[in-house]
């Protein structure tokens, strides 16, 4: 059985595994530097999947850049480059998928179709966006 813990117990997890983080993805000063340099390298595409590929990579090279002159806390560098590895490969899969199902529905139309099939309950705003 998981003992009880209150909530202040949980809060003091909450800031020591954020300072944790902290060190290691953002730059000293600037609490937001890994999602500005995230923010940046996204930028780049048009795509939306591949803005969001591009924004969890970006934060993870973020995280790599603030650990060149310091020694990780949270979790090893190595822990880093296999999520990195992990996310390329996710994104590999989803672009080799597109490119060979050419068929496949695209946004617009699961969206068309959500809106015609669906009945919201009341007080819900139809649709996906």
């Amino acid at each position: 059985m998981i003992p009880h813990r209150n909530f202040s117990d949980l809060l003091n997890e909450m800031k020591e595994m954020h300072e944790k983080k902290g060190h290691d993805y953002a730059r000293e000063g600037n609490p937001f530097s890994n999602f500005e340099f995230a923010a940046d390298f996204s930028a780049h595409f048009t795509h939306p999947i591949d803005r969001i590929f591009a924004s969890i990579i970006g934060i993870k090279i973020a995280r790599i850049i603030e650990l060149q002159n310091k020694t990780a806390v949270n979790e090893s560098i190595l822990d880093t480059y296999k999520d990195l590895t992990i996310y390329m490969g996710l994104w590999w899969w989803y672009k080799e998928s597109a490119q060979n199902h050419p068929n496949k529905m695209t946004q617009d139309q699961i969206q068309e179709l959500y809106n015609s099939t669906m009945i919201p309950p009341a007080g819900f705003t139809r649709g996906l966006r």
